[in-house]
């Protein structure tokens, strides 16, 4: 007497749908807590991108118009139109410190990097 193999499993219970609802109450929740924090991903992606699509816009168009400025206070009064620009608020802070005694090339530097990485205004509305 040969034993038999064993059944293959049934393709309607491997089904994923299937398999989550069938899942005991821990594993549900644990599901749908990864679905929530995938779509919380894709959503944060999709927000940040949309930034720095908008940051390198208004870059592109800072430089552009900086090309055409011959003096230093054109350049200035043109950043002060561009506020949204990282380039623009390099030169903002930039020019607030233009007649400091003690601005080393380091200082300069550090002013520099830091008016890039801050936003002059947020994207959303404050509480």
């Amino acid at each position: 007497m040969t034993p038999t193999p064993p059944a293959a499993p049934d393709a309607k219970t491997l089904d994923p749908v299937t398999l989550m609802l069938g899942s005991s109450g821990v594993v549900l929740v644990v599901l749908l807590i990864l679905i929530v924090a995938s779509c919380l991903v894709w959503l944060i992606w999709f927000l940040k991108s949309a930034q720095l699509r908008r940051l390198q816009n208004a870059e592109r168009s800072f430089e552009k118009a900086a090309e055409t400025v011959d003096k230093s206070a054109e350049l200035v009064a043109l950043a002060l139109r561009h506020k949204s620009s990282p380039g623009g608020r390099v030169v903002i802070e930039l020019a607030k410190r233009h007649r400091q005694r003690n601005a080393t090339s380091e200082l300069l530097l550090a002013v520099a990097k830091r008016a890039k990485t801050t936003r002059s205004t947020p994207d959303w509305p404050a509480p």
